[in-house]
Order: structure tokens, then C-alpha cells, then sequence
């Protein structure tokens, strides 16, 4: 064998070896990449954009209606995303539409402006919390969760009715109160 042919292949090797390395960094920087997006999602709103496709980011020409989101069936959802629909934790409505609280550093117009450009309906704006409750298209949740000025998604925290004690602190010390009366008495 010659000395050319040896150094030939030397360099095929090389050259072959960089390539390989260069697309495994690819690979990693892509995955990384739709990490950082469902990392501002809470755990049950990334299982659920895991199982449901997502729209590219373009988004819809002014003036112009989006496309409904893909139809969704139950039994096909993550059990997480199951238990929390069931448990009224996550609430998506017949649009395909998740309530959510948007966690900004600034409630302004321009933030609320970027949200609903990515898709989600404004609901409330709450500035002294630096949170929106908005509906997000359950497609859009990783568009959203990609923009700049979204800290975190999380699901609303929802008031729980009848929920608690069935007494009150009066009603206890009001029983105190005959209690020590009745010994008194007696």
C-alpha cells in the first residue's frame, strides 16, 4: 500500500468522523430546541402538547380566521391530561381551546398583543400578578410558550365550592359555649 493511499483514507475517515459528530450536535441542538419551548409549559400542559400535533408558527394573515384545531379524542390523551380534564383542573372547550394563565414580566399592550397574535383570546389581564388568563388553541400552546415574553403556562387556579369543614369556627365556639353552660348548670 502507498503512502497516498494510507493518507487517502486517513482523510476519508477524518472527514467522515467530523460529519458524524456535526450531525449528532445537530440532532442534540433540535432537541434542546423543543425542550426550551415545553419547559414553560406545566407538566400536564406538556403531556398534552406531546400528544397533540402542533401548528407550524406561521400565523394566520390579518383579518383572517385560523383553522379550527384538529379534533381530539379522549382516550387517545396522556392519563395526566385525562385526570385533570376529568378533575375540571384543565378546562378545554369545544373549540379545543385550554384556559391557562400566562405568566409574563409585564402585563403591557404589546405582550397582550404578541399573545394574541400567537393565538390565544385574551381573557383577563391581571398586572399586579404579571399573569393573563387567556384560551390558547391546544395546537398553538407551544407557539405561545416559544414567544419571548412568556415566563411560564400553567393551569388557573379554580375556586373549590363546598370545599372544607362542615363547620365553621363560630359554630365550634358556639358549642364551647353550651358545653360550659350545661357544666355550670349542672
Amino acid at each position: 500500500m502507498s503512502m497516498d493511499s494510507r493518507s487517502h483514507r486517513l482523510g476519508l475517515s477524518a472527514a467522515a468522523a467530523l460529519l458524524a459528530s456535526a450531525l449528532a450536535l445537530t440532532a442534540q441542538r433540535t432537541d434542546v430546541a423543543a425542550q426550551s419551548n415545553t419547559v414553560k409549559l406545566t407538566t400536564v400542559l406538556a403531556d398534552l402538547v406531546q400528544a397533540v400535533p402542533q401548528t407550524p408558527a406561521a400565523a394566520p394573515a390579518p383579518g383572517l380566521a385560523a383553522a379550527p384545531a384538529p379534533v381530539m379524542s379522549f382516550d387517545a390523551l396522556p392519563r395526566s391530561v385525562q385526570d385533570a380534564i376529568a378533575g375540571r383542573w384543565l378546562r378545554i372547550d369545544q373549540n379545543n381551546a385550554a384556559q391557562v394563565y400566562v405568566l409574563v414580566e409585564a402585563v403591557t399592550d404589546e405582550v397582550v398583543g404578541q399573545l394574541a397574535a400567537a393565538g390565544a383570546t385574551i381573557e383577563i389581564r391581571d398586572a399586579a400578578r404579571r399573569r393573563v388568563q387567556a384560551r390558547v388553541p391546544v395546537d398553538r400552546l407551544q407557539i405561545v410558550a416559544a414567544l419571548p415574553v412568556v415566563n411560564e403556562i400553567r393551569l388557573p387556579t379554580y375556586a373549590r365550592h363546598r370545599a372544607g369543614a362542615a363547620i365553621s369556627e363560630s359554630d365550634s365556639r358556639r358549642a364551647c359555649s353550651t358545653a360550659t353552660a350545661r357544666r355550670a348548670a349542672a
